[in-house]
């Protein structure tokens, strides 16, 4: 900070920020009454100079120095956990998560890299909780090497963007001190592709993350293949699905739609897989706090044996007056 300033107009202050390969940028170089700026920032080592060359002499100057926190230390940071925060400048972030709203300390030119990487057959998805820049000052969306789109300004009406990879880097490179808040971002690992081929005579069919939420922007297919010969009993043993989440069962023949309602499809789907059952999940980008849990079993047709039983449960359809006893978790027609 340059709290006083007054030189001949001839006589140079020089202020030199050091390069990584040795040599030197000037931030400032002024003489006379007052200075364009009166605060500068650097995350390198800036070299002081003063050349007086006149007899006119002014009353010199006060310069204040000081170290402040990195806006991110290391530079590069590559996060691993599933999800987390990014914070720019990062002691704006409070110990409780919250970004400071009073009192917080503005950004300088202090370049910062963060590189997210998830597993293969995942996305990362980026949620903008708080953003705050100059125009200028642009964050970058980098995937394969190649810039997606940036943002800069205030917080931009797409508040969220999915990557296509499992690999993200997003760089900020500010050139000049403000007084501007920065940004905090959150992320998170998404399963690009769930599912898979499902063969035997039992199993089970679980939402992503299960028991936990199965999150935003899911899409599963399993396929399920009994013996050759037998029909599928399948109990939607546990469900939640939000508005504008899917879940669906086809037989090939039929394509029931499984809903929080038992009256609509019923606990207890009878399915005759022809010679598959394909079982379909998406999720939306909101909302998404459910969880499903389907339960399987293969029987030959015009068996007695069944093994799957929601007890107390009785069809929809008056053509097919199912009663369930719970009986040692049989089912007796």
């Amino acid at each position: 900070d340059i709290l006083r300033f007054n030189t001949g107009v001839k006589d140079i202050l020089s202020i030199w920020q050091m390069a990584p390969n040795g040599g030197a940028k000037p931030l400032l170089q002024y003489g006379g009454d007052d200075v364009p700026r009166r605060s500068l920032q650097s995350s390198r080592p800036l070299v002081i100079t003063f050349v007086a060359q006149t007899k006119d002499r002014g009353s010199g100057f006060l310069i204040d120095v000081s170290y402040i926190m990195r806006a991110c230390e290391p530079q590069t940071q590559e996060l691993s956990a599933p999800r987390g925060l990014i914070a720019y400048p990062r002691h704006n972030l409070q110990m409780d998560g919250e970004w400071r709203s009073q009192g917080h300390a503005h950004y300088g030119p202090d370049s910062c890299q963060w590189v997210v990487k998830a597993p293969e057959g995942y996305v990362v998805n980026v949620t903008i909780l708080h953003f705050d820049t100059r125009t200028e000052d642009h964050l970058e969306v980098l995937e394969g090497g190649t810039k997606s789109f940036s943002y800069s300004g205030g917080t931009p009406s797409r508040s969220s963007f999915v990557s296509r990879g499992p690999e993200l880097i997003l760089k900020f490179n500010p050139q000049d001190d403000t007084d501007r808040t920065g940004f905090l971002l959150q992320y998170s690992w998404l399963l690009r592709d769930c599912g898979g081929d499902m063969k035997g005579e039992e199993g089970e069919v679980r939402s992503p993350y299960y028991p936990d939420a199965y999150g935003p922007n899911v899409t599963c297919r399993w396929t399920v293949t009994p013996p050759e010969g037998h029909m599928v009993h399948m109990l939607v043993a546990r469900l939640r699905l939000d508005e504008g989440d899917a879940l669906q069962v086809s037989d090939g023949v039929r394509d029931l739609k499984v809903t929080g309602t038992p009256a609509s499809s019923g606990p207890l789907l009878e399915l005759r897989p022809t010679p598959s059952a394909t079982i379909f999940f998406s999720s939306d980008q909101q909302h998404n706090r459910g969880y499903f849990l389907l339960k399987y079993i293969s029987f030959s047709e015009g068996s007695c044996q069944f093994q799957l039983s929601p007890c107390g449960w009785y069809s929809s359809d008056p053509l097919q007056a199912w009663v369930f006893s719970a009986w040692k978790s049989r089912m007796v027609v």
